[in-house]
């Protein structure tokens, strides 16, 4: 049971994440670049998101030091 919920947690963070990073990037690229921007800035965005979901650790630090 606990284990399952960990695997979903775990499942529902990651995809949150690349969602919201690659959201980011192609509503950037799109208002300063146009089309090519927002396939460029979401694939960043993608690869952000990525880097992020990969260690949670890694976001709690940046939180902390802003």
């Amino acid at each position: 049971m606990w284990k399952a919920l960990k695997v979903v947690v775990n499942w529902v963070w990651v995809i949150s994440l690349l969602v919201a990073g690659t959201t980011f990037g192609v509503m950037d690229g799109w208002a300063h670049h146009g089309w090519v921007g927002a396939v460029m800035l979401g694939f960043v965005g993608f690869a952000a998101g990525a880097a992020l979901a990969s260690s949670p650790a890694l976001i709690l630090q940046i939180l902390s030091a802003l």
